[in-house]
């Protein structure tokens, strides 16, 4: 018999460029969508998503802040809803929370548009498209540490990420609301200019530009 074959590392030979997924503009925000104050959720509500630990959160900042609602926008996936109401129910928080359905177009903008923070405090999210909608619109944005954009939150100065824990996201709720939005405008900025297509576009051309001009000749074969 053979004995074990040799492994070897191969690596490319030449240098990879990644140019991330871009993220439209969303739709010029309608009117103002509720009448009070409110932190955002926007996104499917499916477990994954970590609302139970959202609305725990919100129940121990809300007792220190009658002004403050949680607003929750998003499509119901596997029944998940019935379970974040019987859990709202049981915090005694039924009257600060209050569900929406799918939105869409200047209706879903408005909903960033006016939210004092956006919070998504997922248990695994690969992008993150309403992180940069948020801040196209102005919201800052609490993440956990498993979305995919957690480190851009944090290089732009968008945001806090936080790990999934119900102590960290009230905390993180408590300093953003605190600070306001104002305090995050330059960080959103950048965050929302990062995954633009006008700039992104931009890459992609320059990459194809240089991949052009490094390609050899082909060589001529020389007539008889």
């Amino acid at each position: 018999m053979r004995g074990p074959l040799p492994v070897r590392w191969i690596a490319p030979t030449a240098r990879i460029s990644i140019v991330p997924q871009g993220v439209a503009v969303p739709a010029r925000p309608g009117p103002r969508p509720h009448d009070r104050r409110y932190v955002l959720f926007l996104s499917r509500v499916a477990r994954k998503e970590g609302l139970l630990r959202l609305v725990e959160a919100f129940a121990t900042i809300a007792r220190g802040d009658a002004t403050l609602d949680l607003v929750i926008v998003g499509p119901d996936e596997g029944g998940h809803r019935r379970e974040v109401e019987a859990r709202v129910a049981e915090l005694g928080i039924g009257n600060r929370v209050r569900f929406e359905g799918t939105s869409a177009g200047e209706t879903k903008s408005a909903w960033f548009a006016h939210a004092e923070c956006f919070v998504l405090p997922s248990d695994d999210e690969n992008f993150g498209v309403v992180v940069v909608e948020a801040a196209h619109l102005g919201a800052p944005v609490i993440v956990s540490d498993q979305v995919g954009l957690a480190a851009e939150v944090r290089a732009a100065g968008a945001g806090l990420v936080v790990p999934r824990e119900v102590p960290a996201i009230a905390d993180a709720m408590i300093e953003v609301l605190g600070r306001g939005r104002a305090a995050y405008a330059n960080g959103l900025a950048r965050l929302a200019g990062r995954f633009a297509w006008p700039r992104l576009a931009t890459e992609l051309e320059g990459i194809y530009r240089e991949v052009l001009a490094s390609q050899v000749p082909p060589r001529q074969t020389p007539r008889a």
